[in-house]
C-alpha cells in the first residue's frame, strides 16, 4: 500500500540519520550494506531531504571515491540544498568516472542545470552537448535540444565556430586564362604563373562572438566581434606554376571586425527591424591591406504564413592602407522565400549594388539575382540544400581598357549536404561544393572556382 511504502522510507531515513549522526562507537554496533545506505539516499532525495541524502552519499564516497553512481547521488543532494558550486565539483567527477552511457548523461544534465542556477550559460551548453551525446533514446535527445534552445535564449553571449578545409582549383584569385589583350592594343600579353589560377588546399576558420548587452520588450543591442581567416597550400603543379618564391601563404587572408547591432519593433504588428553599424580591418598575405566602416539594416514582412519577403541594405566604405583611393559601396537586396510544406523551402533573391571608387576598376555597377531550394526531408540521411546565382557587372572604363570599358558576368552554383545521421556533441558533418565562372571582356579577369569543402553545424 502507498502509505506503507511512504512510511517506509521515513524508517529508513530516520534510522540513517541517527546513525550517521552518533558516536562512532554507537555506529559500529549498525551494518549497512553499500545497497542498503544508496536506498536511504534515494528515499532522502524522493522526501527533499538533503542533508540525509549527502550524509549517505557521502558515505558511500568513503568506500569508494570513484563511485559513479554515488557521485550522482551526491550531485542530487547538492542540487537540493541549493549548493550549485558542489553540484558542479560532483557532477564533473561523476561524468568523469562514469562506466556507461546512461551515467554520463545523468551527470551531464545535473551539471548543466547547476551552471544554469549559476548563470554559467555558456558552461550549462558545453554539458547539454556532452549529454546530448550519451542520450539513451529519441526521447532524450529531443529534451536536451529543447534545454539547449531554452538556455541559449537567456544566454547573453553567443559563440558562432567554424572551420573547414577544402581543395581548390583558384587559391590566388588568378586568372583561368593564359594570354590577355591589354590596354585595347589587339597584341596578347602572356600572364605570369601566379597572376593565372593556381590550385591547392584551403583552410578557414571563423568565430563571431555576439553579447546582449540590453533588452526590453521592444528592443535588444548587441555587441559583435568577428573574426574570420583563410590560409592556402600550393600543389606541386602549382609550385611549379608560381616559380620560387611564391607559397600559399602570400594569398592568406583575414578579417578582425567589431560593432553593434539594434533590433526593434517599429510597431507591434510588425517584424523587427535590424541596424548595424561595424568596423573592421582586412590582411593580406600577412600584410594590414584595409580598413573599412559598414551601416546595414534589414527588415522582413510576413506576407502570409507561407511567405516572408526580406529587404536589406548597407553602405560601406573601405580604405586601402596602399594607396588614397577609398572605396563606397551600396547596397540593397530583397529576398522573397515561400515554405512548400511538403515540398521544401524556395527563397528568391534580387540585389543591386553601386561601387564608387577612383579607381577604375572598383567602380561598377552590378544587378544579380539568386534562388535557393531547400529539399524537405534527408535524402538517405543527408539533408540538401541548393543554390544558383547569376550578376552582371558593368565598368564604365578601366585602366587595362580605357576605350572600351569592361564587362563582366559571375556563375555561381553550389550545394551543401548535411549529414543528419552522423552526429557527435550535437554537431553535424556538412560537405559544400562550390562552382564560379566569372567571364570577362578582358581575359584577365576571367575566373574560375571549383571547391570542394567539408564543415560542421549544430544540429539543434
Amino acid at each position: 500500500m502507498p502509505h506503507v511504502k511512504q512510511l517506509g522510507r521515513r524508517v529508513c531515513v530516520a534510522i540513517v540519520a541517527a546513525t550517521l549522526s552518533v558516536s562512532p562507537a554507537v555506529s559500529q554496533q549498525l551494518q549497512l550494506t553499500a545497497g542498503q545506505v544508496q536506498q536511504i539516499a534515494l528515499a532522502a532525495l524522493q522526501q527533499g531531504d538533503a542533508r540525509v541524502a549527502a550524509q549517505a552519499a557521502n558515505a558511500l564516497l568513503v568506500r569508494d571515491p570513484q563511485n559513479a553512481g554515488a557521485l550522482i547521488l551526491r550531485t542530487e543532494a547538492a542540487l537540493l540544498a541549493e549548493d550549485f558550486t558542489g553540484a558542479v565539483d560532483f557532477g564533473s567527477r561523476a561524468h568523469w568516472n562514469a562506466a556507461t552511457a546512461n551515467q554520463r548523461f545523468s551527470a551531464a544534465r545535473l551539471v548543466a542545470f547547476a551552471h544554469v542556477e549559476q548563470e554559467n550559460y555558456t558552461r550549462s551548453q558545453a554539458w547539454l552537448r556532452l549529454a546530448r551525446q550519451d542520450a539513451p533514446n529519441d526521447q532524450a535527445r529531443e529534451a536536451v535540444a529543447r534545454d539547449f534552445r531554452a538556455v541559449r535564449s537567456r544566454n547573453p553571449l553567443s559563440v558562432n565556430l567554424r572551420f573547414g578545409i577544402t581543395p581548390s582549383t583558384n587559391v590566388n584569385n588568378g586568372s583561368s586564362s593564359e594570354t590577355t589583350d591589354l590596354f585595347d592594343l589587339g597584341l596578347p600579353f602572356v600572364l605570369n604563373g601566379d597572376a593565372r589560377a593556381l590550385s591547392g588546399w584551403e583552410a578557414s576558420a571563423s568565430a563571431n562572438l555576439r553579447y546582449r548587452a540590453h533588452t526590453n520588450e521592444t528592443s535588444a543591442t548587441f555587441l559583435d566581434l568577428g573574426f574570420s581567416g583563410r590560409t592556402y597550400w600550393l600543389t606541386e603543379n602549382a609550385k611549379d606554376q608560381a616559380g620560387e618564391g611564391v607559397t600559399g601563404g602570400d594569398f592568406s587572408n583575414a578579417t578582425l571586425s567589431l560593432g553593434a547591432t539594434h533590433r526593434f519593433l517599429l510597431s507591434p504588428d510588425m517584424q523587427p527591424t535590424s541596424a548595424t553599424l561595424s568596423f573592421g580591418q582586412s590582411w593580406y598575405g600577412g600584410d594590414a591591406n584595409a580598413r573599412f566602416v559598414t551601416a546595414s539594416a534589414s527588415q522582413s514582412w510576413k506576407l502570409s504564413d507561407v511567405d516572408t519577403i526580406l529587404l536589406s541594405g548597407f553602405a560601406q566604405k573601405q580604405t586601402s592602407l596602399e594607396d588614397s583611393d577609398p572605396v563606397m559601396t551600396y547596397n540593397l537586396q530583397t529576398v522573397w522565400a515561400r515554405d512548400l510544406a511538403d515540398y521544401g523551402n524556395l527563397a528568391v533573391s534580387f540585389a543591386v549594388r553601386d561601387s564608387q571608387s577612383n579607381n577604375r576598376d572598383a567602380d561598377y555597377d552590378s544587378a544579380r539575382v539568386g534562388i535557393n531550394y531547400d529539399f524537405p526531408e534527408p535524402l538517405f540521411g543527408v539533408q540538401i540544400g541548393t543554390t544558383f546565382s547569376y550578376e552582371a557587372r558593368d565598368f564604365e572604363t578601366s585602366r587595362f581598357s580605357p576605350l572600351f570599358g569592361r564587362d563582366e558576368t559571375i556563375k555561381s552554383a553550389s550545394v551543401r549536404a548535411v549529414f543528419t545521421d552522423i552526429e557527435y556533441l550535437g554537431f553535424q558533418p556538412v560537405v559544400n561544393i562550390e562552382r564560379t565562372v566569372q567571364e570577362s571582356s578582358i581575359d584577365l579577369f576571367d575566373r574560375e572556382f571549383t571547391n570542394f569543402g567539408f564543415d560542421i553545424t549544430s544540429s539543434f
